[in-house]
């Protein structure tokens, strides 16, 4: 999905893809390095989202390494999805990916920031079914 950092848009969001289909959209647009011309504008947060096989509450905001892309962190959020029964959303940097721009900490917190929010206000989530995980 691609969430719009301006809250006005949420309406507008992409509908929720299957990972899978997703996650093939993404490899595709990586391994040729474009952007997705449809559904992609510089104003808006890649993310891929992973439903649990289970029915579920929780859901857990993924952070990437340094030196990694969603893409590249797709097994390890496929592992932990297996082991947990939770939703997952992984949310690209700036510079990343198919991500354009320059990775910064503002950029991060404040991409971070609209995420959490689009998952509380859109997805309905509840602040206390939500984890936050990343890794360096």
């Amino acid at each position: 999905i691609y969430i719009p950092q301006d809250e006005k848009e949420w309406s507008n969001t992409t509908t929720l893809l299957r990972s899978d289909t997703a996650y093939q959209t993404l490899k595709k647009d990586r391994i040729s390095r474009k952007v997705p011309s449809e559904s992609y504008s510089p104003a808006c947060i890649p993310c891929l989202f992973f439903a649990s096989k289970k029915p579920s509450t929780k859901a857990l905001l993924f952070f990437h390494g340094n030196a990694e892309d969603i893409l590249s962190s797709c097994n390890l959020i496929k592992m932990i999805r297996r082991a947990f029964p939770l939703h997952i959303f992984a949310m690209e940097f700036q510079g990343y990916g198919i991500y354009p721009g320059k990775p910064s900490a503002e950029s991060i917190l404040k991409d971070a920031d609209t995420t959490m929010n689009y998952l509380l206000k859109v997805q309905k989530i509840k602040e206390s079914d939500i984890i936050i995980f990343g890794r360096s």
